[in-house]
């Protein structure tokens, strides 16, 4: 697989094993979300926002620590690979603390639409006063709608660990109502 997220994940994991931890994981997430409310053919509200992170996990000793960061860089997965270690150095060791064993392939999920992306805000403000409009004729007795809303959203998420796991998968869905 040749993700930048996957990358980044097995450098933490790479670092943090380096570092002397006998087990490690890394959970990168990076999300985009939009939402658009509709109210009497009109734009009322729109919120795009945008998150990513990365989560380590640290075995070393029967003890286990966890950290976290938004800052990718070299510098930012020193941290967080700093600070998980000194969390795990902070707890108590535990014989049973371990990563899961590989059991096989991990299936390829394709839930994944580029047409959601490729679709412009435009048409997503459209669809939405379509169904406003759509529900205001259904009835005559319908005289007011709250509003219509439109959400997408698109995902991706690596996971790696130190046995040799390496997973990766895009997902992305859209709604109205």
């Amino acid at each position: 697989m040749n993700n930048k997220y996957l990358t980044i994940a097995e450098s933490a994991v790479q670092k943090v094993r380096a570092a002397g931890a006998a087990m490690a994981e890394a959970y990168l997430l990076s999300s985009k979300d939009l939402s658009i409310e509709v109210r009497n053919g009109e734009v009322e509200t729109m919120k795009l926002a945008e998150d990513r992170g990365l989560g380590l996990r640290v075995i070393t000793g029967g003890r286990v620590g966890f950290a976290y960061t938004t800052e990718f860089s070299a510098g930012g997965l020193d941290q967080v690979v700093h600070q998980a270690l000194a969390n795990g150095a902070n707890t108590e060791p535990d014989e049973f603390y371990t990563l899961p064993e590989i059991s096989a392939k991990y299936p390829d999920l394709d839930i994944y639409d580029p047409a959601i992306r490729a679709s412009t805000v435009e048409n997503k403000i459209k669809m939405a006063v379509e169904m406003e409009n759509t529900a205001r004729a259904f009835d005559k007795r319908i005289k007011i709608i709250e509003s219509s809303s439109y959400q997408d959203a698109e995902i991706e998420v690596s996971v790696v660990n130190s046995l040799g796991m390496q997973a990766h998968y895009q997902g992305a869905y859209c709604g109205i109502y």
